[in-house]
């Protein structure tokens, strides 16, 4: 993909994005203000392409301020849930783009929501705790993974992570592209504290605007980003198993390391074709890094984490995981990618 796909509900916003894309991804849609004019424009889209929702919201706690972006981990719409699991990438290069950034679920609404009404939009679609938990899925030989964005059922409307914020077009569109990659980049214009209709909005809009032109590098990079990818698992270690001829060459080798932060780049060698980065959170992997890398090793711990960034990287397509064992006589990583 040389673009992203871009899906906005207003022409103001259209106007910001394109302004900010790179020369020559000038992909961007209008579907209209609204679910059902979304679902509309959603049907019509290009097939088998990555899709970014963006535009503003209205914040649903004050934790959130006006020109502060709100990545999607999640979209919440009529009784169902689609996760967003490359979230934490983009929350991560927008960061480094010197936004304000934050992660959390964004619920779809019907209308735009003001005082009382925040606080149930902020309660829909709630799940339980249970229901949050990820499976550890850095053990087994081989695994296919083609979670995306497919959809999953609320389990109750107890505890949970409350909505961070509100709109009225991410929902549709995210059940018209369930399993292929997606995100959702609001900016927001208004909070409970500091509502639309008030002095301070014209000039909390034109915030909104100039952060929403600065977003288009980003959702270039991400589209850049997504496809098809192997990972190889749990070799800390210059060299695999297996015949040299048939052993897989990384394009490129992350180092999870819980104390890497912020990301740095390691001293790479001839084992390690492609460079080597330690990196000590998902957000710390660089989309920069993950274009035309179809090949990946994965190593270090703990587990949890290692599962957190391969839940990440599956946001952006299918990937297949393949657990490798370093031979006895494996080259270690160089010595500065370890404390």
């Amino acid at each position: 993909m040389t673009g992203p796909l871009v899906c906005v509900a207003l022409g103001i916003e259209a106007r910001a994005l394109r302004r900010g894309l790179p020369s020559g991804h000038d992909e961007v849609i209008r579907l209209g203000m609204g679910p059902r004019r979304a679902a509309r424009a959603a049907a019509g889209l290009p097939p088998d392409v990555p899709l970014a929702v963006t535009g503003f919201a209205g914040a649903l706690d004050d934790g959130l301020s006006p020109g502060e972006v709100l990545v999607a981990s999640e979209v919440r719409y009529d009784g169902q849930v689609w996760p967003c699991p490359s979230a934490p990438l983009i929350a991560g290069d927008l960061v480094r783009a010197g936004l304000a950034v934050q992660t959390g679920p964004v619920v779809t609404t019907r209308h735009v929501v003001t005082g009382g009404a925040r606080r149930r939009a902020a309660r829909e679609g709630m799940r339980s705790a249970a229901a949050e938990r990820t499976p550890d899925r850095t053990d087994g030989a081989e695994k296919t993974r083609t979670d995306g964005a497919e959809k999953t059922e609320h389990a109750d409307h107890g505890e949970g992570e409350l909505a961070r914020a509100a709109d009225m077009e991410s929902g549709p569109v995210a059940a018209a592209r369930a399993g292929l990659p997606f995100a959702v980049v609001r900016v927001v214009v208004d909070t409970p504290s500091r509502p639309l209709l008030r002095p301070a909005t014209i000039a909390h809009g034109l915030a909104a605007r100039r952060v929403l032109t600065r977003l288009g590098p980003v959702l270039a990079r991400w589209a850049a980003a997504t496809g098809t990818r192997r990972v190889l698992l749990g070799a800390p270690t210059g060299d695999m198993e297996g015949d040299p001829g048939t052993r897989p060459t990384p394009d490129l080798t992350l180092l999870v390391r819980p104390d890497a932060r912020p990301p740095h780049p390691l001293r790479s060698d001839a084992h390690e074709p492609g460079g080597l980065h330690a990196v000590g959170a998902p957000e710390d992997v660089a989309l920069g890094w993950l274009a035309g890398a179809r090949t990946i090793r994965l190593a270090g711990g703990p587990p949890a984490l290692v599962s957190a960034v391969l839940t990440a990287l599956e946001g952006l397509g299918p990937i297949v995981v393949e657990k490798r064992r370093a031979s006895a006589e494996a080259a270690a990583l160089p010595k500065e990618a370890w404390p």
